[in-house]
């Protein structure tokens, strides 16, 4: 409590980023604090992963209301709940880079590990620096990045124009970049499903198939823009 309180103390409130570093100390201090103090449960989920969800959440509902012309939040989002739950909200967006695998294990023998490891982390500040612009430009925080690793990640974005757009934007300007700088070798392919409050909550409880059929559309999105590479990339230069 002490190093969250002092922590707290030296941000600038007044920097754009200063939501980036409440989520940093959140995580640093609470990751391993349960989120329910109740004995009858399972203290599984820490606070941190609650709380960031709970702000991912938050913020694209806020998003979504505000391209929507939606001012009042009780009436939308309490009384008329169980409609808002039906609604497409909220986007489910995976990132995945192809080609990997080659990039890091074409290598001499010389120094090998040393090479792998170097490889290995460049592509993860590539992953890291896509996210966060993608991120920046929808002025969201790093609680909306649900998960980075594995060549790839995982966002929960509002389903607005704005994010549609940014999202085409981003994977036309890293993909020509990535061709510039490494021809064909490496290819970004990001892929988006809507998404409704109701697929987030326990199947039992609504009619929804849960979180699986949003992560299988997801899925069938990137697995098809890799096998439809550079289709929107001048021809010419690419020939």
């Amino acid at each position: 409590w002490n190093g969250l309180s002092h922590g707290l103390k030296l941000i600038n409130w007044q920097e754009e980023a200063y939501l980036n570093s409440v989520y940093n100390l959140m995580e640093a201090y609470t990751s391993y604090i349960p989120s329910s103090t109740s004995r009858n449960e399972v203290p599984d989920i820490s606070l941190f992963d609650h709380s960031s969800l709970t702000a991912a959440i938050a913020s694209c509902m806020l998003d979504w209301a505000r391209e929507n012309g939606i001012t009042d939040f009780r009436e939308t989002f309490f009384r008329s709940n169980t409609e808002f739950r039906s609604k497409e909200a909220f986007l489910l967006v995976h990132a995945d880079l192809s080609g990997i695998q080659d990039f890091i294990y074409t290598i001499s023998s010389k120094r090998a590990l040393k090479s792998l490891r170097g490889r290995s982390f460049y592509l993860d500040l590539i992953l890291e620096q896509i996210a966060d612009e993608i991120l920046s430009n929808l002025d969201l925080c790093r609680a909306n990045l649900l998960y980075s690793g594995g060549g790839g990640f995982y966002m929960l974005l509002p389903n607005t124009q704005k994010s549609a757009e940014a999202l085409v934007r981003a994977e036309s300007k890293v993909n020509e970049w990535l061709y510039d700088q490494f021809s064909i070798r490496l290819y970004l392919a990001i892929g988006w499903a809507p998404a409704t409050a109701n697929h987030f909550m326990d199947p039992d409880k609504v009619q929804s198939s849960g979180t699986r059929e949003i992560f299988r559309a997801v899925s069938q999105v990137v697995s098809m823009k890799k096998t439809r590479r550079y289709q929107g990339m001048n021809l010419e230069k690419l020939f």
